[in-house]
């Protein structure tokens, strides 16, 4: 039976997909870059709030997959001949590896310890690749550089798009493309996500956030789901390294501004632009359900868009204190007290498990 919940939750959905895909034809480049930035930030706090809410992990380390992503592309696309799509699904399996050490790491330490040791982690990945760099091992310069954009266009034309879609791509500016590219990731990790939540390991980590001894009468294997999930984690965060490189390169039209390494070396391993952004957009939003980094991603980008002129640290500084106050006064976010006050969900992932596993 359609309930006026259910139908809004089919509109309203592919409607905010066709008005991503459309705002190109009326928004400038700079609306452009700051929402495909906001929504990379939306997929990182998606991300991070699977591990805090069901896992119990308050991770401080995330932006350690991110930056591996970015420098994993570099050291295999740059310098190797390898395929570009070759180079991402070898990209994915070295971060979910890099991510299965990680986790391996913070199940042996204590729970409370563990927001400080994944932030150990990150530091010491960020060193190694600030020594391959410095050894030249990983140069930004064996990158393809100004043919980077058409190189893009014909590795997504060449596999699995006609030859019209293929014409079209060449009609788009580099800043619609990389727009275009960020909206489609965004809009796949959100909907895996959602899928992966529905089904049988969404209710197998409702039961695991009720606590371990709730999942031992229920035969689960909590070791076993917390490495799978955290793997699974560490896996698409590297990917969002890689979209964002490509999405830099396309807007910029080459790796210049990053000639030397340390400036891409400091935005990829940035502590605060992609891991204590993407809590304060969890914790501003709420933590409890998928439209929670949503709607506190909407508000950043909104403060973003209404705050350009000041410097970054004070976008930061803004937002992370609103997050902060949030916490205190509504602990569950903007979200969690719409839901409570009108009982509305887009996005129900809540599930009662069934059997053992």
């Amino acid at each position: 039976m359609l309930t006026l919940n259910s139908i809004l939750r089919l509109l309203i959905g592919p409607a905010v997909v066709a008005a991503l895909l459309a705002l190109p034809l009326v928004a400038s480049a700079e609306v452009m870059k700051l929402l495909a930035g906001v929504l990379l930030l939306m997929v990182m706090a998606q991300l991070w709030r699977i591990l805090f809410h069901y896992l119990g992990f308050l991770s401080l380390g995330q932006h350690a997959f991110f930056g591996f992503g970015v420098f994993a592309l570099l050291g295999l696309w740059g310098g190797t001949a390898l395929d570009l799509w070759l180079v991402l699904m070898i990209v994915a399996a070295l971060g979910a590896l890099v991510a299965f050490f990680f986790a391996l790491c913070l199940l042996r330490v204590p729970r409370g310890h563990a927001a400080v040791t994944s932030w150990v982690l990150a530091e010491a990945c960020r060193l190694l690749f600030q020594q391959l760099i410095a050894s030249g091992e990983i140069s930004l310069l064996t990158l393809p550089d100004e043919s980077l954009p058409s190189l893009l266009r014909v590795a997504v034309a060449d596999t699995t798009l006609s030859g019209a879609v293929a014409m079209m791509l060449e009609n788009f500016t580099p800043e619609v493309l990389g727009y275009g590219f960020v909206v489609g990731f965004a809009v796949l990790v959100l909907g895996g996500l959602w899928l992966l939540l529905r089904g049988r390991t969404g209710m197998v980590l409702t039961v695991i956030r009720q606590g371990d001894a709730v999942a031992s009468q229920h035969g689960i294997q909590t070791r076993f789901h917390r490495l799978f999930v955290f793997t699974l984690i560490g896996c698409v965060t590297s990917l969002t390294g890689v979209v964002w490189l490509f999405h830099e390169v396309l807007v910029t039209g080459s790796l210049a501004a990053f000639a030397n390494g340390a400036a891409l070396l400091e935005r990829g391993f940035s502590l605060f632009e992609w891991t204590v952004y993407s809590m304060a957009i969890v914790f501003v939003g709420g933590h409890r359900t998928l439209e929670g980094p949503l709607v506190g991603a909407m508000i950043l980008f909104v403060m973003l868009a209404g705050l350009g002129t000041l410097d970054p640290l004070w976008h930061l500084a803004l937002f992370g204190s609103l997050a902060v106050l949030l916490r205190v006064v509504l602990p569950d976010g903007v979200w969690g007290a719409i839901v409570r006050r009108w009982q509305i969900t887009f996005l129900p992932t809540d599930k009662t498990y069934h059997g053992k596993h």
